[in-house]
């Protein structure tokens, strides 16, 4: 599983200017995986053993001009078509019982 986590999270790479960033990212998503509490930040450095120090690293990171929450938005929803194309319901349930149902889809290419 922690290789198809890292494949996704390094196809978010682009969207981080400074190498330092997209590394606090892979570690708050990590972070955010593990953690069995919903203590926020604080959660994050406990389940993953860091040192104290590094909660206001992660806030930092939060503030950091190196990302655009758009872009990584965006960027998000292109990785998660690539990796798991849907599969609609709808289209499914149209071809057994002749429903009417638009529905844009995306289709990837093996």
């Amino acid at each position: 599983m922690i290789p198809s986590i890292a494949s996704i999270l390094d196809d978010l790479r682009p969207c981080f200017s400074r190498q330092a960033a997209f590394e606090w990212f892979v570690i708050i998503i990590f972070g955010l995986i593990i953690r069995c509490d919903h203590l926020g930040i604080t959660s994050i450095v406990r389940w993953l053993f860091l040192s104290p120090d590094c909660y206001d690293l992660i806030l930092h990171f939060f503030r950091a001009t190196s990302w655009q929450l758009d872009s990584l938005l965006a960027q998000w929803a292109q990785v998660a078509l690539h990796h798991y194309p849907l599969i609609l319901l709808c289209q499914i349930l149209s071809a057994q019982s002749a429903l009417n149902c638009s529905v844009v889809t995306h289709h990837t290419t093996a």
